[in-house]
């Protein structure tokens, strides 16, 4: 879909040069398979100048498809994107032929919406694992009560998977990282408990202020 491709002009903060980057709005995984290596590594939200070569961190909204896992998740990076992107990912926006695509997209995908490129990568790791990210999000919620209770403080909780398994990488309030073991054994005890429960919950944004809403109106804490 090379009307979702735009080029515009980025100055270079390192030797001040112009160059041109290519930014695309739909990230298609059937389109390009290295996608989703590539933002697991950082390089899909980088500019890397043709001149020095210095790396430069970029972010701009757009809408990640995984044709296979049907996943549909809009990254917005700021407001007036963010509730455009939940009317395009609630079907009832249109205006051109990608918000058609997306709608019939919509019909089809797990979809969600998220407004921080960690965020992004975080969701799509999970459905990598062909795990629910709201099983997640209630883990997180829970693991973050816990940790209050023992007097630990964390700013945030992210689901890793390594060799040993499952696990979340917690980041502490001065800037050090944690990793807290999450066993599949564990999901699938959530997934037992809540998995009724959620047959309705059909929302957008899926996270831990969601799981702690969720938890106190089924009682299922």
């Amino acid at each position: 879909m090379s009307e979702n491709t735009y080029h515009v002009q980025l100055t270079c903060p390192s030797c001040g040069k112009k160059s041109t980057y290519t930014m695309k709005t739909l990230i298609d995984t059937g389109e390009d398979p290295e996608a989703e290596r590539n933002l697991f590594n950082g390089s899909l939200f980088q500019y890397t100048c043709p001149f020095c070569h210095a790396v430069q961190d970029i972010s701009y909204s757009c809408m990640y498809h995984d044709q296979a896992r049907k996943v549909l998740i809009g990254y917005a990076d700021n407001e007036k994107d963010e509730a455009e992107m939940a009317l395009n990912l609630n079907g009832s926006y249109h205006r051109d032929e990608l918000d058609q695509v997306l709608k019939e997209w919509s019909s089809s995908c797990t979809k969600r919406l998220v407004t921080s490129i960690s965020d992004l990568q975080e969701k799509v790791l999970i459905f990598h694992f062909n795990l629910d990210d709201r099983i997640i999000e209630i883990a997180k919620y829970l693991l973050m009560m816990i940790a209050e209770e023992q007097a630990q403080e964390f700013t945030a909780l992210f689901f890793n998977h390594g060799e040993e398994g499952y696990s979340f990488a917690a980041v502490k309030t001065d800037g050090e990282m944690a990793e807290i073991p999450f066993s599949k054994e564990n999901y699938l005890l959530l997934a037992r408990k809540c998995g009724q429960l959620l047959l309705d919950e059909k929302g957008l944004t899926i996270d831990q202020s969601w799981a702690g809403a969720f938890l106190k109106k089924t009682d299922a804490a």
